[in-house]
């Protein structure tokens, strides 16, 4: 019998900035990833079962400003 788990995470930060005459504006994204996991897998003669649980969860900011 084996046993295993573990935890995936991503984060990504994007962001640009336009100038023009008067205004200026500047957008912000932050996106987060993460998904822990654990799995279970046996064996018996010529038979395998695995079974695997994961949390995903995914969350987003979005910011906007104009000068």
């Amino acid at each position: 019998m084996r046993l295993s788990g573990g935890w995936e995470r991503s984060r990504v930060q994007l962001g640009f900035t336009r100038a023009y005459t008067l205004i200026t504006s500047a957008e912000d994204s932050r996106l987060r990833f993460d998904m822990p996991w654990i799995a279970l897998e046996s064996t018996h003669g010529p038979w395998t079962w695995h079974a695997q649980a994961s949390w995903p969860r995914l969350s987003m900011d979005y910011r906007y400003r104009v000068f």
